[in-house]
Formats: C-alpha cells, sequence, structure tokens
C-alpha cells in the first residue's frame, strides 16, 4: 500500500481492508491521470496477487457535497407500490419520503435538497428541487415547507442555476429535468415491473432490489477507449444517465428523453458591439459570484482564456490575493 500511495495525488485516500485496496478518489478526479495510475498499477497488481492471492484493487467515488440527494420511482399505470423493503432502504439511506405529487411518484429527499417551488395548475403539479445550501430560505424545516408557490406550472427551460424540476399530471403523464449545464445528475433505469427508478446517485439505485448492477462489457471498453463512460450510457448495463438540457418523460407504459433545451448561436447580435463587449465582465464576475466566493476559494490556472477570466473574477471579489494553481 505504500508503494502504491506514491503515485497517487493528494486528496486521494488510500487504505487497506483484508485483501482489498480501497481507493477513495474525489468526485472531480483527473479521468486521464486515474487511468494512467490504473495501468501503471497493473504490474503492482499482479505482483500483490502472486505473493497475496486474493488481493485486489477497488476504487470508490467520493459523491459531491454540493448534489442533493434524490431517489423516486415514477410508476407507469400497471405498476406496484413501493415494497416495505424500499421503504428500508430509503430510510437507511438517510432520506426521507415526501408526499406532495401524489400516489403514483414514490420521493425521497436527503436532508441536504429542499423544495423550492411548487405548483398546481389545472390538474398539474410541479415542484423544484436545488440542494438546501442554495435556498437560504429552506433553513431547517422541512423540505416543502418554505417552498414559493407558483402560479404556473414551472418550465425547466425557464429555470436558472442547478435544479431538478418535477412534474406529474392526473393523466398519468410524469418528467424529471435536470438544469441547463447538467449540474445536477440523475441516473434512471426500468425495472421488470415497467416502473422507471430515478436517482440523484447511481448508488441510491440500490434502494430499490429489482435494480441490477450488470457490468456493461462495452461501458468498460468504452471508459478504456475514451478515457470516460460517454453519456448517455453508464458502466451498467440499462442504467442511463440523463444529459444536460434533457427531461424524462413517462407515459403511460412507454418512456422517452427529449432536450427541452439548446443554446442559440446568433448569426447576428440584437445589440452594438460595444454594448455586449461591455456586459460580458460584468456577467461573468456575477455568475461566479453566484458560486459563493469566500477567503478559501481557489481557482486552476490551465492556460487558456476561460481559467483565465475566471480566476480574474475571483480576485475581483476578493481583497486577499486569490488562491490560485496551475500544474507543472
Amino acid at each position: 500500500v505504500k508503494a502504491i500511495s506514491r503515485i497517487f495525488r493528494p486528496g486521494w485516500d488510500l487504505s487497506r481492508n483484508q485483501n482489498i485496496i480501497v481507493a477513495n478518489l474525489p468526485e472531480e478526479s483527473d479521468i486521464i491521470h486515474t487511468k494512467r495510475v490504473l495501468l501503471t498499477l497493473s504490474s503492482a497488481i499482479d505482483a500483490a496477487y502472486r505473493f497475496s492471492p486474493g488481493c485486489a484493487l477497488q476504487f470508490k467515488v467520493k459523491r459531491d457535497p454540493r448534489m442533493p440527494r434524490i431517489f423516486g420511482i415514477l410508476r407507469n399505470k400497471d405498476g406496484e407500490s413501493p415494497t416495505a423493503q424500499v421503504e428500508a432502504a430509503v430510510a437507511q439511506a438517510g432520506l426521507s419520503r415526501i408526499d406532495i405529487l401524489g400516489p403514483s411518484i414514490f420521493l425521497a429527499l436527503g436532508s441536504d435538497c429542499a423544495v423550492t417551488e411548487m405548483a398546481n395548475n389545472d390538474g398539474v403539479k410541479s415542484i423544484t428541487l436545488k440542494h438546501r445550501a442554495e435556498n437560504a430560505d429552506a433553513g431547517t424545516q422541512n423540505s416543502a415547507a418554505t417552498a414559493r408557490m407558483r402560479a404556473d406550472v414551472f418550465e425547466p427551460e425557464s429555470g436558472n442555476g442547478p435544479f431538478t424540476a418535477i412534474t406529474s399530471s392526473d393523466k398519468g403523464d410524469y418528467s424529471v429535468a435536470i438544469d441547463r449545464f447538467g449540474q445536477h445528475r440523475l441516473a434512471y433505469t426500468r425495472i421488470a415491473s415497467g416502473d422507471v427508478v430515478f436517482a440523484s446517485d447511481i448508488s441510491l439505485l440500490k434502494c430499490h432490489p429489482q435494480v441490477s448492477f450488470r457490468l456493461d462489457n462495452q461501458a468498460i471498453y468504452n471508459y478504456l477507449f475514451f478515457h470516460v463512460v460517454p453519456s448517455p450510457g453508464s458502466i451498467y448495463h440499462g442504467i442511463d444517465k440523463l444529459p444536460p438540457a434533457h427531461m424524462l418523460r413517462v407515459d403511460g407504459n412507454h418512456y422517452r428523453t427529449s432536450r427541452y433545451w439548446k443554446p442559440n448561436f446568433a448569426s447576428s447580435l440584437e445589440a452594438p458591439l460595444s454594448a455586449r463587449k461591455a456586459a460580458v465582465v460584468p456577467a461573468v464576475i456575477s455568475a461566479v459570484k453566484e458560486c459563493g466566493i469566500g477567503p478559501d476559494t481557489g481557482g486552476f490556472l490551465s492556460g487558456g482564456l476561460d481559467s483565465s477570466t475566471v480566476c480574474g473574477a475571483i480576485q475581483s471579489l476578493q481583497t486577499e490575493p486569490s488562491l490560485l494553481y496551475t500544474s507543472d
């Protein structure tokens, strides 16, 4: 373990549990470096196996603390009610069930998740979910206690910032959407009963006993070839990831995904170029400020224009020199 730990980056927690070497990686770890480490370790693993039969390397990725924990089931018209086993697993995962969208949608939220908006209009209900830290009004009350009541149903294309939006109707139509840039994530799968199970983290799908976690051989090949498992697939067969600016729709016994927003690349400017140029810097500074800038906030200089602009915005919001880093 000591020999292996020397090629791991700071922040990677390496330990040994019986015959399993466990590496806890931050979720934002450089995937290319991760692959390089895996390839470098191949000979070390072979040697370790020869001297210690049964030794294996196991990677665990730390959950992003900014992503609220969400688990849900969209039931089709012939679907079954969640079993006691599902209820128990949800409780064990630290989630609490809320019943605000009707009996056809099973929804459980973590203490880090807040319902920020709700609407009920002409038999259609919608809620918007955000991380509690991003909703100053949430406090420590029940998730839906401080939600703002909308006059109309929430439309994802009008949303700003990271969010998960869920809509249900009396006709049996449901949808789940995430924000334009995919800051919130959603994994989903269809089980034997026809219900669609979704969660903000793939590991939370384990709350449902019918969800299969069989590895997808093609996904493993994709990871080794592309350095990632391209969306909408995942490392598990039958479990998909919802892409940014997309929604998952369930209508009766059918489900599909669709894009609800795409950037508009205009060929001409509606305002004069000088006015556009003057608006860029304030817009960047405002966007960086919304991310929450504190005394310990740092930035990474990759050498390009984007990172230099963002790091300059960070410095403009601080009185002391900013913590900026670059790779050698």
